[in-house]
């Protein structure tokens, strides 16, 4: 039933696009034209995210199927390498798996219900920008009428629905001391960058418990080796299912970088920012069982799992759409060893256009 042919070329075609975050342009355009051919009706907000909608003709649950049009860097001239039932990218950039394996799915679904006359519901499409930004296209979506919301946006066997994903913090600290020549008189100096190292020694980062985790991931300071530094720049994150344990690590971490701080005689500016809400879907028995049917029917094991990444599935739970985040097949993203199998590509397509079917059910 899926044109696998197609559906490669479909995959291949975006990937050769380049989409880096904010830089959504081209894609965006090559998926207006698909989708208009394909007879849905197309708009775009003033973000760039495309709504579309199929009209189906008969009654169920209305439902969502989104991905997301952007990449991480480097993702300029990506050169896609299919050898076997494996696609790659030529080495030096990533593949853009991550999130056009979940688009090309969605627009061989729709080719597969197009031309096999599938009954269903109406069905909304969504595509966003920026969502390696922080999510900022899904942000800015306007309230959609929906009962059920699919995401395809993470890895795992064919078959893997993300039904936990955390809250989600950023936070950065300027780190304030006293500048002095570092040969002639560094005594009267306070050193930035060795207030920002007791703080980081006493701060906990990585793996906090099986629901959180803390990170520093850019430290800026210093202009040069005869100068004591007086600034640092400090930028981090937090992460935990558990919207209390977040809080509190943040907390801790503030505290942290205040109190070392004051005792080697620097200040600090902390400021914090909540970029995204957990959300629990444990408890949504339809939603689960549609997903676990449509696993049956395909022949692949349904998995229910938790993640410590976000996706703009946190967006749509937020506004009050019960969604998950299914398997796209992608694997090792964000790297430039990424890769994907098309068998999964196919198995993917074959699972949500399953999970159509079992809407009427």
């Amino acid at each position: 039933m899926v044109n696998s042919k197609r559906l490669v070329n479909t995959f291949i075609d975006l990937v050769k696009i380049d989409s880096e975050s904010g830089n959504e342009k081209k894609v965006r355009k090559y998926l207006q034209n698909v989708l208009c051919e394909l007879g849905l009706d197309v708009a775009l907000d003033k973000k760039g995210n495309i709504y579309a909608i199929y009209h189906g003709k008969v009654t169920g649950p209305s439902v969502l199927f989104s991905a997301h049009m952007d990449t991480v860097i480097p993702g300029k001239g990506i050169v896609p390498v299919i050898k076997g039932d494996r696609i790659s990218s030529s080495g030096d950039t990533i593949l853009g798996g991550d999130d056009k394996s979940g688009i090309a799915e969605i627009l061989e679904m729709l080719f597969v219900i197009k031309e096999k006359e599938i009954s269903s519901p109406s069905i909304v499409i969504i595509f966003t920008v920026e969502e390696e930004q922080g999510l900022k296209g899904a942000k800015e979506l306007q309230q959609i009428q929906v009962d059920y919301g699919f995401v395809l946006d993470t890895s795992g066997d064919i078959g893997t629905v993300v039904i936990k994903a955390p809250t989600h913090y950023s936070f950065k600290a300027e780190v304030i001391g006293k500048s002095a020549h570092a040969g002639i008189e560094p005594e009267k100096g306070v050193n930035a960058i060795v207030a920002v190292s007791k703080v980081i020694a006493n701060c906990k980062i990585g793996r906090i418990d099986d629901e959180t985790v803390a990170n520093i991931g850019i430290i800026e300071g210093g202009s040069a080796t005869n100068i004591v530094p007086d600034r640092v720049l400090i930028k981090g994150e937090v992460r935990s299912l558990s919207k209390q344990k977040v809080k509190k690590h943040l907390e801790d971490i503030k505290s942290t970088f205040k109190k070392e701080c004051q005792k080697y005689g620097a200040k600090v500016d902390f400021e914090a920012k909540k970029d995204y809400i957990s959300f629990d879907l444990s408890g949504e028995k339809e939603l689960l069982k549609i997903c676990k049917k449509a696993s049956q029917s395909i022949g692949v094991k349904h998995v229910e799992k938790s993640t410590g990444g976000g996706s703009d599935a946190n967006v749509f739970n937020k506004s009050g759409i019960p969604t998950v985040v299914i398997s796209t097949g992608m694997s090792k993203v964000h790297t430039c060893d990424e890769e994907i199998k098309i068998s999964d590509m196919v198995k993917a397509t074959e699972y949500i256009l399953a999970i159509v079917k079992k809407l009427k059910d």
